[in-house]
């Protein structure tokens, strides 16, 4: 059987327009929407980027709310008043035309004492990274629908929230989920500009450098007679090296300039066994010293 290759899932599961979309408390529900873009092997994603993008082109026919909250699968809030706080920052009458998001800090629950995996933040998030505050993680965050469109607004801008939100959709769910099929495609993007940037020429610089300086390398050593097998181990020595020893040459250099420790010189073993020649001639590496200079590099394959 062939594999699938769409996915694509889009669904209007509650319409609030509909007055018998209530809860048990006869309160009316608001408009609940699933969607689930199109995904294609020959078409990149992006992640989140794109995702924000297909649901803001789709939410724009539906509702085109000027808030829009990204949340991660696993995460969620503690704080039932975090809209309000959200919006008190974004609804600011002298400064909330400048604020393009309001984001809430991620916690985690069950931190070991030093929080081995470093996910406190605690530097990030209050701002103590000399750059202002932290940048957008992903998650927790309230943004300004505008801002993800490129709007700028001028330092006397004031928005009318009642007038922007009072938008009424006239069109029915089965047109609406129809029309919006092709907001959600993964081609949609295709030939645009947004989809033209993912390819900067800015990156041209950094591929230069990249190429000039492995070519050079391996143009100068197959003029010196090696092949390219020798330069790919001379790479991977490269790679051993400044990982290793350089590493701890470096630590032990600065705590003898400090004066907590004392260069010496260790005669590396000398004595092979039996076999080690025929490793050798297969041009295995070893690692029987034993020593932390040599680090074991371990590759998962399927």
């Amino acid at each position: 059987m062939k594999a699938i290759l769409a996915i694509f899932s889009w669904k209007i599961r509650i319409d609030g327009r509909d007055s018998t979309a209530v809860d048990i408390e006869e309160q009316t529900l608001p408009t609940l929407v699933y969607l689930a873009r199109e995904k294609r092997p020959k078409y990149h994603h992006n992640f989140k980027a794109r995702a924000l993008n297909a649901i803001l082109r789709v939410s724009s026919q539906i509702s085109n709310g000027l808030v829009i909250l990204t949340v991660d699968c696993d995460m969620y809030s503690n704080n039932s008043e975090s809209l309000r706080d959200a919006m008190c920052f974004l609804m600011d009458e002298e400064k909330g035309q400048k604020i393009a998001f309001v984001q809430f800090p991620q916690n985690f629950d069950n931190i070991t004492k030093n929080d081995v995996y470093s996910n406190s933040l605690k530097v990030e998030f209050p701002g103590l990274d000399a750059n202002g505050g932290p940048a957008y993680i992903g998650t927790g965050c309230f943004h300004r629908r505008d801002t993800l469109c490129r709007k700028k607004y001028k330092n006397n801008y004031q928005i009318d929230w009642r007038t922007e939100n009072d938008r009424r959709v006239e069109e029915s769910t089965t047109v609406l989920e129809e029309t919006c099929k092709t907001l959600a495609s993964c081609s949609y993007e295709e030939n645009t500009e947004w989809g033209k940037e993912v390819s900067s020429p800015w990156v041209l610089p950094f591929l230069y450098v990249i190429a000039a300086k492995y070519g050079y390398s391996l143009g100068e050593f197959l003029w010196s007679g090696g092949t390219f097998q020798e330069w790919w181990n001379d790479q991977r020595m490269w790679l051993y090296k400044r990982t290793t020893s350089y590493v701890f040459g470096f630590t032990e250099t600065i705590l003898k300039l400090l004066g907590f420790a004392k260069s010496g010189f260790v005669v590396t073993s000398k004595v092979a066994d039996e076999d080690v020649s025929p490793r050798y001639k297969k041009e295995v590496m070893e690692f029987g010293a034993p020593s932390p200079m040599f680090s074991i590099w371990q590759h998962s394959h399927w």
